[in-house]
């Protein structure tokens, strides 16, 4: 007799999912350099994998960026794909350079993205000039920065060595010492170069930029200071007006005599 077996075989199949992303295995990147104007966006990608280094899928990673002043705005991350991959958007109007971490599921400082300023749209006079006595070097002669829309140094480009020229914008006399310099990574500092008016009373300075928009830079812009205040010298000299002459013996006669300083301004603490 024969006898006859028969064999089966089943096929199985067997997914092996992902476990707990690790950090290690996780990164974070971001595109730039980037325009800081708010609108301008880093795409960041972030990658979760697990201990296995395997992808993993179907997660919403969040992420932070350091922010001076609260300038950042972010972007809903994707849910990471099967490469594990998953991409947001940041966007920012401070200039610098911003470190990126994966806040969730983990934590991990990683990558980091890089933030420019925008073109010079404006003037700042970041220290104020404070006047003083007429025809002395003021203790605090002025700086004046160089700023885009967002208000962010302007340190490279044409602007950021343009030309800075102050005026005397309102108020009399001569603004003299050294009025125009060039600025260095868009800060002019007019500090130790002799800025005084030899004509007392109320005055406003104007900062000028020069018009740099044939060499890559913007056109001119201007800003005002505050208003400063330059007092009269010690008396030098005393004028005699109103003195009648000739005049009748035994009568009374009224003048005026002003105490002036060197520059002519009227020295109102002068006592005799």
């Amino acid at each position: 007799p024969y006898t006859t077996l028969f064999r089966s075989s089943v096929t199985t199949s067997v997914t092996f999912i992902a476990s707990t992303a690790l950090a290690a295995n996780c990164s974070i990147t971001g595109t730039g350099p980037v325009v800081a104007n708010g609108s301008s966006t880093s795409t960041v990608t972030i990658t979760l994998r697990d201990s296995s280094n395997n992808p993993i899928s179907g997660l919403t990673p969040t992420f932070a960026a350091t922010d001076t002043g609260s300038t950042n705005s972010y972007g809903t991350c994707s849910a990471t794909n099967a490469s594990g991959v998953s991409t947001c958007t940041l966007t920012s109007t401070k200039a610098e350079t911003k470190t990126l971490s994966i806040t969730g599921p983990i934590s991990k400082a990683d990558g980091s993205v890089t933030f420019t300023h925008g073109p010079a749209t404006q003037l700042s006079w970041t220290t104020q000039p404070s006047g003083g006595t007429a025809g002395t070097a003021w203790a605090t002669q002025g700086v004046v920065k160089v700023l885009d829309a967002q208000g962010n140094v302007v340190s490279s480009g044409a602007d950021a060595t343009a030309s800075i020229s102050l005026t005397l914008q309102s108020g009399t006399g001569v603004l003299a010492g050294t009025t125009t310099k060039a600025a260095v990574a868009g800060i002019a500092d007019f500090s130790g170069l002799g800025m005084n008016i030899t004509a007392s009373g109320s005055k406003t300075l104007r900062a000028t930029k020069a018009d740099t928009s044939g060499s890559g830079g913007t056109t001119s812009v201007t800003a005002d200071s505050s208003s400063i205040s330059i007092t009269a010298g010690s008396a030098t000299t005393l004028t005699v007006a109103g003195f009648s002459s000739p005049s009748t013996a035994g009568s009374s006669s009224s003048f005026t005599v002003t105490a002036k300083d060197s520059y002519g301004n009227t020295a109102t603490g002068y006592t005799g």
